[in-house]
């Protein structure tokens, strides 16, 4: 039942979500281990939160607006598992998930890295502004981020 903390939506059929702007200090002695740590925490603590819509959030904090950007982040991270082994009964009803979600229209922010976990494969899209960011700008980042990913896990309590 995500995003679904009132018992009156739990019937619900539909699309319930809310954007959770997260900021974390990063301290350069900290391992890998360590941050994910402190990045779990985090998000553990905003979750406590979520049920305020982002737009008061917005609102609250009053940043100085520009319609090209978003007002609080630039990046935002998604992740979908799509295992289609993934099933559940709602009402005696067996839903099973979609291989592949449906294309968002329009990018929404400058950078998105879009993180789809499929039958034990995970695959990372990256989405970019073309105003912010060129194509051989963006190929390094992805080839620095896939080269990261490889080291941490072979070595997570690295600094």
């Amino acid at each position: 039942m995500v995003n679904r903390q009132d018992p009156a939506f739990f019937g619900t059929i539909g699309f319930f979500a809310n954007t959770v702007a997260l900021r974390c200090q990063v301290a350069p002695t900290l391992s890998f281990a360590q941050f994910l740590d402190v990045v779990s925490e985090t998000v553990h603590d905003a979750f406590d939160y979520q049920h305020v819509p982002f737009e008061l959030v917005v609102d609250a904090l009053a940043p100085q607006r520009d319609a090209e950007r978003n007002p609080l982040f630039e990046a935002a991270i998604r992740y979908a598992s799509l295992d289609p082994r993934e099933t559940w009964t709602l009402d005696g009803l067996q839903v099973t998930s979609l291989p592949d979600p449906p294309e968002v229209s329009g990018l929404q922010f400058s950078l998105v890295l879009d993180v789809r976990r499929l039958a034990g494969r995970v695959d990372i899209i990256v989405e970019y502004d073309r105003q912010w960011f060129s194509d051989a700008a963006m190929q390094r980042f992805a080839q620095a981020y896939g080269n990261l990913l490889l080291a941490l896990c072979g070595t997570p309590d690295v600094l």
